[in-house]
């Protein structure tokens, strides 16, 4: 998505950028602007690698069924 974002010219700025996209402390920190008239924003975009998204997801739904299972 940061890619994308960086080729399209979404970024006025940007303000500081992991050097490793694999590291859990990846991000983003930039200015960001849709088109001429709008005001410059600032952007900060945290990745997630896939692997602890999966987990994450796979925790959530343990989570929800023992808090369901634990009501009846």
């Amino acid at each position: 998505m940061y890619a994308i974002l960086r080729e399209e010219g979404f970024f006025k700025h940007i303000l500081s950028q992991s050097d490793d996209w694999s590291d859990l402390h990846c991000k983003v920190n930039g200015l960001c602007q849709l088109d001429e008239k709008s005001k410059v924003r600032r952007i900060d975009i945290l990745g997630v690698p896939w692997y602890v998204s999966l987990l994450s997801l796979s925790l959530v739904r343990v989570a929800v069924s023992l808090f369901f299972f634990s009501r009846c």
